[in-house]
Formats: C-alpha cells, sequence, structure tokens
C-alpha cells in the first residue's frame, strides 16, 4: 500500500547556549579559514581566467580593452566572463558587481572592473566546493554515516553555500538523531538561524513593501516560500513536542496554518506502566478503527523477523535504505512486496506470518474472508522520525485512491520508549474530497499503526463523514511483539518521538501487511529497482535484475528445519492479549490569534496547506 497524504506538515525550535549569533559568529570564523584554505588555488585560477578573458576581447574587438573602458567595452567583458565562467548567476552577479563599484560604467577603470569580476568568479567557485561538499554530505548521509555527513555540512555553511539553509536542516534534524552530532538545543539553533536565511532569500528588496492603497500605506503581507515553510515546520514540530505552545503560536501563524494537530497529539501523553482505561465507543455499541494485541506472534516467528529486518540486516543494505534521515529507498522512496493468497504451501516464512497475521485480524475484520493479497514493506526509523498523516492506497495514489481491507503492523525490535506511538483516526478519504488537495506521498511508510480494543468490530460504524476532520482519535505506542490491526480505509500516522531516547543509534523497526481483494503485482523493472508491489523473489537462489543482486530474501527459505519451527509456531493459537489504545481528547485545533481551539467534526475540510502536522 502506498501513501495518500492528506496536508502539509512543520517541525522546532531552541534554548539561549546555542542561540543564532553564537551559531553565526562560528560560521563566519569558519567562513574565513575556508577562505584562506581556498584563495591561493582561486587566485591562480583567476589569473588564467583573466589573460584568456582578455585573448578573446582582443579577438573580437580587435585592439585590447582601455584602460578606461567605455561602456560597450564594459559589455563585452561581462559577456566574455559568463562564457567563460560558464553559469549565469555568475554573470548576474557580476554585473551588479560592477554597477555597485560605480555611480555608471565610465566611471570604473579597467583595474576596478577586473577586481568587481573577480569576487564573482571566486564567490561563484566557492559555491561550486559548497555544492559538491553538500553532495558528499547526502551521499554519507544515505549510507548512516551521520558523523561524516555532519562534518560535510559544516564543510559546506564554511565555504558559503547559495542556499546556506540547505545544510542548516540536515544538521538540525542529525542533532536529534545521531549520537556526537548535537542535541535538541543545536537543533533549535540551527533551525532558527535557517529561518532568517531562508527569509532574507525569499524577501527580497525591502521585506515588507509599501504600497498606496486608497491614499493610504499599506504594508504589503508576503507568504513564506517553500523553503521558509519547511524550516517553519520543523522548528514547530520541536516547540509543540517540548509543550512550548506560547513560542509556536506566532510560528504558527507567520506560516499561514489555520489548523493544527491538537496539543495532545505533539504533546502526547507517555504510557504508563498500568493499562489505561478501556477506550470508549462512543455509546451505542460502536465499533474502533483500530486494534492491537501483544505476544500475537509466536518467539520463534517473531525472532525470524529480526533476521530478516534486523537494523544490521541485508535487507536495507540491498533496497539502499536510508535510515537515519529518509526511512525509505535511496533509489525508489516508497517500495513492498505481495503475496498471494492461496490454499497452496507457504512459499517462505514470511507467507508463514502473513496467513499467521490473518488468522488474528480476521475475527475483527470479517472482510478479510474476500482477502485475494497481502503487500508487506518495512522501516527501520530513529526515535525523532515519525510519518505524516496519510491513508494507504494501492501503488501511492496514482490513477485514484484504492484501499486495502485493513492494515496490520508488527512491532518488530525496538524498546517501548524508542519512537512515537501511531495515530489512528476516524477520518476517510471519500470519493468527493471537495477543496481538499490530494497529494501522493512517495517518500515514506504506510505508518506504523498501534492502537487497540478488546471488542470484535465494523470500524465504519463510527466514521464521520468524508467532508470533516475527525474529531476522534487513538493512539498505540511500539513495544516489541505487538501487532496492530486497522481498517484499511482511516487517515493515520506516526507521531514523531518526544524527549532524547536512552540511545540514539537505536532503530524502531516495524513490518506492516495490508490486506487486498485485488492489487496489481508489479514485476521488476529492466533497471532491477524495487518498487511498489513486487513479487517476491524464488528463495532458493540470488536473485539478479538490471545488474543488481539481492539476496536477503535466501533467508526466507523453508528448509526441512526451518519448516519444523514455522509448523510449531503456526499451530499456536492465533491470538494475543488485548491491549487498549489511548483515546484522545481531540485531533484538531483551530489557530488564533488567542491560540488553539478544538476543530468539531462539522466543519469541512480545509484547504490541505492551512492544516499544520508532522
Amino acid at each position: 500500500a502506498g501513501h495518500i497524504r492528506q496536508w502539509e506538515f512543520p517541525w522546532p525550535s531552541l534554548p539561549s547556549s546555542h542561540s543564532s549569533s553564537n551559531l553565526r559568529s562560528a560560521r563566519d570564523s569558519m567562513a574565513a579559514d575556508g577562505a584562506t584554505a581556498a584563495s591561493v588555488t582561486d587566485e591562480d585560477r583567476w589569473k588564467g581566467v583573466w589573460a584568456k578573458l582578455l585573448a578573446r576581447f582582443e579577438e573580437e574587438s580587435g585592439d585590447p580593452p582601455d584602460e578606461a573602458p567605455e561602456e560597450w567595452e564594459h559589455v563585452l567583458l561581462l559577456r566574455l566572463f559568463g562564457e567563460s565562467i560558464g553559469k549565469r548567476t555568475a554573470g548576474l552577479d557580476a554585473k551588479r558587481r560592477l554597477a555597485k563599484a560605480a555611480s555608471g560604467p565610465k566611471d570604473l577603470n579597467l583595474a576596478g572592473c577586473e577586481s568587481s569580476l573577480r569576487a564573482a568568479a571566486e564567490r561563484c567557485w566557492a559555491q561550486q566546493r559548497a555544492a559538491e561538499a553538500l553532495a558528499e554530505a547526502s551521499k554519507l548521509e544515505g549510507v548512516g554515516d551521520a558523523l561524516g555527513a555532519r562534518e560535510a555540512y559544516l564543510r559546506a555553511l564554511a565555504i558559503g553555500p547559495e542556499r546556506p539553509w540547505e545544510a542548516r536542516l540536515p544538521l538540525a534534524w542529525l542533532a536529534l538523531v545521531a549520537r556526537g552530532c548535537g542535541d535538541a538545543a543545536e537543533c533549535e539553533a540551527q533551525l532558527r538561524v535557517a529561518l532568517d536565511e531562508a527569509g532574507a532569500a525569499s524577501a527580497g528588496p525591502p521585506a515588507a513593501k509599501r504600497r498606496k492603497a486608497g491614499g493610504a500605506a499599506v504594508a504589503a503581507a508576503r507568504l513564506p516560500s517553500p523553503a521558509e515553510r519547511e524550516v517553519l515546520t520543523r522548528l514547530l514540530i520541536l516547540l509543540l513536542q517540548q509543550n512550548r505552545e506560547s513560542d509556536a503560536l506566532p510560528l504558527l501563524r507567520q506560516g499561514g496554518w489555520r489548523h493544527r494537530l491538537a496539543r495532545c497529539v505533539f504533546h502526547y501523553p507517555l504510557p504508563e506502566p498500568a493499562a489505561p482505561p478501556p477506550a470508549s465507543d462512543g455509546g451505542g455499541g460502536a465499533a474502533l478503527p483500530v486494534r492491537a494485541f501483544d505476544e500475537a506472534m509466536p518467539e520463534a516467528m517473531l525472532r525470524g523477523l529480526r533476521d530478516v529486518f534486523g537494523p544490521s540486516a541485508a535487507f536495507w543494505k540491498e533496497h539502499r535504505y536510508n535510515s537515519l534521515s529518509r526511512c525509505a529507498s535511496e533509489d525508489v522512496g516508497y517500495f513492498s512486496y505481495t503475496h498471494e493468497l492461496n490454499d497452496g504451501p507457504c512459499r517462505s516464512t514470511l507467507d508463514v506470518a502473513i496467513r499467521h497475521i490473518l488468522a488474528v485480524a480476521m475475527p475483527h475484520f470479517p472482510e478479510l474472508k474476500d482477502a485475494r493479497f497481502a503487500e508487506w514493506w518495512a522501516h527501520c526509523r530513529p526515535h525523532a522520525s515519525g510519518h505524516q498523516m496519510h491513508y494507504d492506497s494501492d501503488n501511492e495514489g496514482i490513477g485514484g485512491a484504492r484501499h486495502p481491507i485493513c492494515s496490520c503492523v508488527t512491532y518488530v525490535e525496538g524498546a517501548e520508549d524508542l519512537g512515537g506511538p501511531t495515530l489512528v483516526t476516524t477520518q476517510r478519504l471519500g470519493d468527493i474530497c471537495g477543496h481538499l488537495e490530494v497529494i501522493v506521498a512517495s517518500c515514506c511508510d504506510v505508518g506504523d499503526v498501534l492502537s487497540h480494543c478488546a471488542r470484535p468490530v465494523h470500524a465504519r460504524s463510527i466514521l464521520p463523514s468524508d467532508s470533516a476532520l475527525a474529531a476522534r482519535g487513538w493512539l498505540v505506542f511500539p513495544r516489541p511483539g505487538r501487532l496492530a490491526i486497522f481498517d484499511g480505509t482511516v487517515l493515520h500516522g506516526v507521531v514523531p518521538g518526544r524527549g532524547a531516547p536512552a540511545r540514539r543509534e537505536d532503530r524502531r523497526v516495524t513490518w506492516m501487511v495490508a490486506f487486498w481483494r485485488d492489487v496489481a503485482v508489479r514485476p521488476f523493472g529492466p533497471d532491477g529497482l524495487p518498487g511498489s508491489s513486487r513479487p517476491l523473489p524464488p528463495t532458493s537462489e540470488p536473485f539478479v535484475a538490471g545488474g543488481r543482486s539481492y539476496t536477503w530474501h535466501q533467508q526466507l527459505q523453508l528448509d526441512e528445519a526451518t519448516a519444523d519451527a514455522v509448523r510449531s509456531a503456526s499451530e499456536l493459537p492465533a491470538s494475543g492479549e488485548a491491549v487498549v489504545p489511548i483515546e484522545l481528547p481531540c485531533i484538531w485545533e483551530q489557530v488564533s490569534d488567542e491560540g488553539a481551539t478544538p476543530s468539531g467534526v462539522t466543519e469541512e475540510i480545509p484547504e490541505y496547506s492551512s492544516c499544520f502536522q508532522f
């Protein structure tokens, strides 16, 4: 099941010990060191460029430029400079520098002209070096080298990239999720500087332009740029998870958000050692859209899943899964595998696990008697990584939304306090979505879904109309061996873990299974890349496609010893200890000057971009 995402989401902010001014001072100091290191090379490089530029000038004009160049000579020098450097932005920068250096072109002599062009060239070369450092950082981050990535991002900032916030955003993230890369205070400091930088870049000349309207001067309102919104989102998530509502409110208004996920979602209640009281069903015997069970997976079966999907397993490496930041394949984003459900013998250990989950889920979702396919995918996430609110859909909603009968989540590995809870709501995506903008999310998991209740369900009996924001939702906390099952049509997501985990290097590993009446199985293409709903390769040998080789699936082979162990596990009762979800008092709140007030279910669904999420 791919993921359809409904609205746009936010992030965090930080303390005085890592203030924006302190961070800028450190950056400026490193920039000076970087500039000194590069100056000799750039000087030699410029000598060669200037000599060639003068030679080309003489070829085209018949004479070298005058010591006091006329206007046409400036124009020719600028054109030749742009062609020599090979970057349009460098030519524009040089033009601005020439204009700034003199009140008019005739006031600028040849030496002054050379100085301005050289400054533009050196700035261009510095940005190229910064871009190379950013590319290196991104590559290191993709393979999980957090410290190496951090060093490369800092090197890019010291050189001076064209868009410095593009280095600060990942630095802020690494400060939250990687050991030795900082803390929440540094994360906030980086984000606040990034917000200033992105705002300055998008504001252009005077941030608040004045215009005349009806004889009165009025400040022209400026909506935040996409870059500003991205930084605001990250900063807001951090602030809201720290329960800093008064700090977050001005930023919510700055971003133009009119609705937001409620404070009880972002600053969710931490799980209690004792079981919470049973979730209410709203009266009238209405059923909840989610169930969860502890000890539902036999220990041998859970051990097998850990062997295949543990943080160091070949599965992640062979799919080029980035478990540090993207939590998806570096090549394709989302990917999954699909098994046909039939009465024939199991072909792999995952077939056995899927049939076991189906047996656990069937009493609570009777529609599963019509299931013909099971699609699965997995995720390996750090504590602070959540998953945006979304609907499960075939092939990420391409060609229209089609939902599974139900989706299931098995928590494979991770401490009980590792990662945030899954949020399952009563909101559905109907055939008519009003003015809701539906966006396909191609980079994240199906949302680890966890909630629970002990009675059989017919979930749709309490779902609201398709044109209203949900008023009801439940949290399910991660726990190894827990199995969650929820209606495949409802809006759900994973709240980012709040606070600091005991060990930043630990990962929350989840294995998701969606059951379908019908879903397309999409074979590997000539490029051999993973993708949505691929068939499981034969477990007896390595699988090679498009120059890519896969071996992880050979662990799933049902040899004689494995078959005996699996047979014993499958003979155990298909049940577990029912656990109770935590019901939230509200899901959405309106943003106003006075703060946030609950959004009722009678309201129409607002524009996607006006709703703040994670």
